[in-house]
Formats: structure tokens, sequence, C-alpha cells
């Protein structure tokens, strides 16, 4: 059976408009994707940025620990999520280890390494009435000698030592 020229124009016309409707479903599609993965990143980006809510955000920008990031060592008579959660509602933002962006280090008896790498890198080390006074409004920072608290500052050592052997060496 013999299809005439017209029959042949129409087929043509007809496959490549479907051709085009395919097309522009999958740039649809692959827009939809990038722009689901776009957020996806964003938001993996604002959750791996420790301090970045409290930096950047001015919801936070009044608190007394707004830009400040936190690490907690040593026995403190705060459970350390009551701490934790205390520093974040105050504006500051918790990490569980000392890195080059911790701001401040709340140690207590007892603690061991986190205060030596905390005195290398230059990290501020309050005490826990310290960060205590700080939350209150106080400041915190005003007993800091180049980044030590008084008590970091006259006894570094004595705070790497277990309660115990901290309390027989004041006595």
């Amino acid at each position: 059976m013999a299809v005439g020229p017209a029959a042949e124009a129409t087929a043509a016309k007809a496959e490549a408009m479907a051709a085009e409707e395919y097309v522009a479903e999958e740039v649809a599609r692959e827009g939809a994707a990038a722009e689901k993965k776009a957020k996806a990143k964003e938001k993996t980006k604002e959750k791996t940025k420790p301090g970045a809510e409290a930096s950047s955000s001015s919801a936070t920008s009044g608190k007394p620990l707004a830009g400040k990031i936190l690490c907690f060592t040593g026995t403190l008579t705060t459970p350390r999520a009551d701490a934790a959660a205390q520093a974040t509602a105050a504006g500051g933002a918790v990490t569980a280890s000392v890195t080059g962006k911790t701001t401040h280090l709340v140690a207590g008896p007892g603690a061991g390494a986190k205060v030596a790498a905390a005195q290398a890198k230059g990290v501020a080390i309050w005490t826990e009435d310290e960060f205590f006074a700080a939350i209150a409004g106080g400041g915190g920072d005003k007993a800091q000698s180049k980044g030590k608290s008084k008590r970091a500052a006259k006894e570094p050592e004595e705070a790497a030592k277990p309660p115990a052997k901290a309390a027989k060496a004041r006595a």
C-alpha cells in the first residue's frame, strides 16, 4: 500500500512533536531534580557549619553567646546535655571536639587532652562558673588571660589531672 507525500509529512510532523514533548518532559524532570538536589545541598551545608546559625542569624545576634563555638570537657556539675542546650539557647554553637573554629572550651575537673588542644590552638578556656556568667550576660571573658581562664592560667597541668589528684594538689 502506497502512502502519499501528505501522509508521510503528517507522520513526520507527529513524530517530531512527540520528540519535542519528550525532550520538554525530560528537561522539566532534570530541572526539578537539580532544584531538589540544590535544596538538599544547602540544608547539608547549614548543618555541617558549626556556628553558622549563631554568626549569621539575626535572631542570635543579641544573645550573650552569639558567634561563639563552645566545647565541653571534664566533669561538670550540670549534665552536659543541659549545658549544651543552654549554650545553644544563648546563641552559641556546641561541638564535640576542639577545632580551629572553637572559640571557648568549658573545662570541668578531670579535663584532659581537650585542654591541651585548646591551649595549643589559643582557644579561650572557661570554668563552668565563667560559662554560666557569660550566659547571664556577665561576659565570661573578663577573667581570661591570653585565652585562658585564671584557673587554667595558674594550673594548666592540674586541669588535666583527675578530680582526686587535682584536689590533693591544691591542698
